[in-house]
Formats: C-alpha cells, structure tokens, sequence
C-alpha cells in the first residue's frame, strides 16, 4: 500500500495533504530523462493519490481554500491529458500501432509546419456550459413570488395606515421595503439564471454568452485583451452552503465576467483549460 497517503482529519491535514501533493505533481510539468514506461506509472501513482486528496480537501475546504481546491482540480485534469498519449506511445512501441491514425497525425504536423505553426489553433471554440434546470429554478421561484407577494400587501397596509397618520412622511418607509423588494428581485432573478441554458462561443478574442429561455435569449459579448485567460473563481452569488464556483475572465479594460455557474462542478476545469488554450494560441499568433 502507498504509505505517501493517509486520510485528513481536519482542514489542517487536508491543506498539507494537497499541498505535498501539488510538490509531487510539479516536476510532471518538467521535461525529464525518464522512460514512458516510468512516466505513466509515475502519472498514474499520481492521479489515484491526487482523486483522494481532492475529496478529502473538498469535504474540508472553506472560502479560503478555493483556490488551493482550484489548484488540485486542474493539476488531475492535466494528468488525465498526460496519460493518454503515453498509453499511446506505448503501445506504437510495442508494435500495435493504428496506422490510419498515425498517417493523420503526420498529415496533421505537415499542414501545421507548411503554415509555420506548431500548435493548433481552433477558429472557434463552442461549449454548452448549462443545459438549465425547471425543476431547480422552481422552488426559488415560488419563494420569491411569495417573498414580493407578502412585502407588497405589508407595504401597501403599513404605508397606507401611516399616511393616514402622519402623511407624506410615511413615503420614507419605502426606503425600508426598498431593502425586501431587492433581495425579493435578487432570488427572481438567481430562478431565471438556474432555469436558461448556457452555451458560449470564443472566437479569436471575442466571447460571446448565450442564456437562452423559451424563445427569450439574452446575448452577451466579451472583448478580451492579449493577457486576459479564464479561471475558476468564487461567484459574487451563490447560495449559503453551495459550493459551486463560477468561470471568470476580465475583458480589455480590466472588468471581470462571470459566467458558466450552472456548469457541472467536473467539466469546469476541462472548460477552463480548453479556452486558455484558445487564448494563449491567440495570444502567440
């Protein structure tokens, strides 16, 4: 058994768990002298501790542990990139070789040497981030009709009795309501959010966001700069007890977006490496 893990007790332990994972992983990223055959063992030794490490520190994590959890997520899904094309190395030198797929992959480097590139660079990238969810938006739906409900009737009886008694002085009550009518339109809104469905195109360095519901589509475009790359950060809202962290990138002058909240937790750092590949190519053309 690899005595290199143990389960976390405690945030503390989980924190140092991830950490000496993350020392492990650093030289993965180095170009060395070992064997494929050394490589993918040391990948796979890797990825089964880091799988633990990961649900040991989301089970402990707090605010101030996000970007640690960040940092692990995206480092296990660099190893699973990693491990494929060393399984495919090995097998060509074992002798079983798809030479269909091979003669592509050469046809593939010619058109990229004759272009005077190494790297593709995809003219679009298209991801469906949000399918939405009826069923979710619902219940903060009916929450929030009933919430507005309540405060307009309380509003109109309390305003109208005090007008009676002190007159236009009890307009100012309206600045108190003010405050339950915002968060009121505040979860409205979060219902709509959950319920549209979320797709997002990238095209050189213009990102377009798509919330569609029904036949209702709102359109969102993002002009982002030579240095601007996405990441996962904690959303401005988010329910108490959630989780969930939302994609994010500033635009040319500076401002942040966030976007891609209702994405499932375990495509997100696969969505927030494909765009950063998509960037930097840009970036370097």
């Amino acid at each position: 058994m690899d005595q290199r893990y143990s389960a976390a007790t405690d945030i503390l332990g989980a924190r140092r768990q991830a950490e000496g994972w993350l020392t492990r992983f650093a030289p993965v990223l180095e170009i060395g002298t070992e064997s494929p055959q050394e490589r993918l063992k040391t990948v796979q030794a890797l990825q089964k501790d880091g799988e633990r490490v990961l649900v040991e520190l989301s089970a402990w994590a707090t605010q101030d542990d996000q970007v640690l959890l960040t940092t692990v997520r995206e480092a296990l899904a660099h190893l699973k990139s990693v491990e494929e094309p060393l399984k495919r190395t090995l097998q060509g030198s074992s002798g079983t070789v798809n030479l269909t797929d091979l003669r592509s992959k050469i046809a593939e480097a010619a058109a990229r040497t004759e272009l005077g590139s190494t790297a593709v660079v995809p003219e679009k990238v298209e991801l469906a981030l949000a399918p939405g969810s009826l069923a979710a938006a619902g219940g903060m739906g009916l929450f929030s009709l009933a919430w507005l409900s309540f405060t307009t009737f309380h509003a109109t009886l309390m305003i109208g009795g005090m007008w009676k008694a002190f007159g236009p002085v009890a307009l100012f009550l309206l600045a108190f309501y003010s405050l339950f009518f915002g968060v009121g339109f505040m979860m409205a809104r979060g219902a709509l959010e959950i319920a549209s469905s979320e797709n997002l195109e990238l095209f050189g360095r213009t990102l377009v966001l798509r919330k569609k519901l029904g036949f209702w589509v709102r359109e969102r475009r993002i002009e982002l700069g030579p240095q601007s790359r996405v990441s996962l950060e904690v959303p401005t809202l988010r329910q108490k007890g959630s989780r969930a962290m939302a994609l994010s990138v500033n635009d040319l002058q500076g401002k942040q977006h966030q976007f891609g909240l209702g994405a499932p937790e375990h495509l997100k750092s696969d969505y927030v490496r494909q765009l950063n590949a998509s960037l930097a190519a840009q970036g370097a053309s």
